[in-house]
């Protein structure tokens, strides 16, 4: 027979926003910046956030940082590198 499985949700929340979590998901973004392919003098940045997780964003600073993912797929490609698959919402 099965025994019964309670989630403790505080539990998970704390572990998904904790220093650990945090610090897993600025380096693994670091990693996609890393890989992003632009041109010299575009910068790559990675910000930290907090919703109800911990994660971190990269972003091409450039007024033409959304064609280049859209036309070239920049950070999906450098996300792929590291071992990550991007989906739609």
């Amino acid at each position: 027979m099965a025994s019964k499985f309670k989630l403790d949700h505080e539990g998970v929340r704390q572990i998904l926003k904790s220093p650990e979590a945090q610090a897993a998901c600025m380096e693994l973004a670091k990693q996609v910046a890393g890989n992003v392919s632009v041109r010299d003098g575009v910068d790559v940045l990675v910000r930290p956030y907090n919703s109800d997780r911990a994660g971190a964003q990269v972003i091409i600073a450039h007024p033409g940082g959304l064609g280049m993912q859209a036309k070239y797929g920049a950070l999906t490609r450098a996300a792929a590198s590291v071992g990550l698959s991007v989906k739609p919402r």
